[in-house]
């Protein structure tokens, strides 16, 4: 095992990030469920970091929870890392951004295009699921957020599944049974991509537009007629694992 004769007296790496929300994405979002770190911590934001060489925090929209995490829960921490969370453009402009500079040794983030920050998409996508999943058995299948749903065009005859609760392996059989998915969840983009299947993105906020190569949009309450603009983005899982990888590199480097 790695790490078992380093700084015997402290953690090697903690992580945390949202657990115990039942939203399959947050769930299974943090890279110390999909790469090989060692005797690790896992936790919830908002609780004490022991004493370690490297804290982790992310991934998902929680950008805020990083900088309490920082600010507050990890004096002890030789090191701190964000990994591909959720960024606007806006964010990175303001006094909250300079914090996490100044506070974090290396910072990712799963959207595109932000200035001195390093694209990583969440490391979900180095799940084995995605090396050969199955063939698609539904023309479309609907992956709902259970929470941002209201006025979302929802036709009888095609199977529907929300975001929260069963597995991850679960919710990507599910995905990707369907040759075409719709969806209003952002991992259900993200893995729909990176399953390969033609996707059709119902937006609710600007979390969508970060994407390497953006989905195809449609208006949540009148989707159907736009069903067939849905398209595949076969770069996505190679870039997200490529990126993923040369980001654990760095990481194990802080160690």
């Amino acid at each position: 095992m790695l790490f078992l004769c380093h700084h015997l007296a402290m953690t090697s790496f903690v992580f945390q990030h949202r657990r115990g929300s039942g939203n399959v994405g947050d769930e299974n979002c943090s890279p110390g469920l999909w790469f090989d770190f060692g005797p690790s911590v896992f936790q919830n934001f908002g609780e004490d970091v022991p004493a370690c060489d490297v804290v982790v925090f992310g991934g998902g929209q929680v950008a805020q929870q990083c900088l309490d995490g920082g600010l507050y829960h990890s004096p002890d921490a030789r090191a701190r890392v964000i990994w591909g969370i959720g960024m606007t453009q806006k964010r990175v402009k303001t006094t909250h951004f300079q914090a996490l500079q100044g506070l974090f040794t290396l910072i990712s983030s799963r959207d595109l295009g932000l200035p001195g920050i390093a694209h990583v998409p969440c490391p979900s996508a180095m799940s084995p699921f995605f090396d050969a999943p199955p063939q698609p058995s539904h023309d479309v299948v609907l992956f709902t957020h259970d929470r941002k749903s209201d006025g979302l065009q929802k036709p009888d005859g095609i199977p529907s599944r929300g975001n929260h609760g069963g597995t991850l392996d679960e919710t990507l059989e599910f995905l990707a049974s369907g040759a075409t998915i719709v969806t209003n969840s952002y991992h259900g983009v993200y893995w729909g991509m990176c399953l390969g299947r033609r996707v059709l993105c119902l937006p609710y906020s600007s979390k969508f537009e970060g994407f390497l190569i953006p989905p195809v949009v449609a208006d949540p309450a009148n989707w159907l007629k736009d069903l067939f603009k849905a398209e595949s983005r076969p770069d996505i899982l190679p870039h997200a694992r490529s990126a993923n990888q040369v980001f654990y590199e760095m990481v194990m480097n802080l160690a």
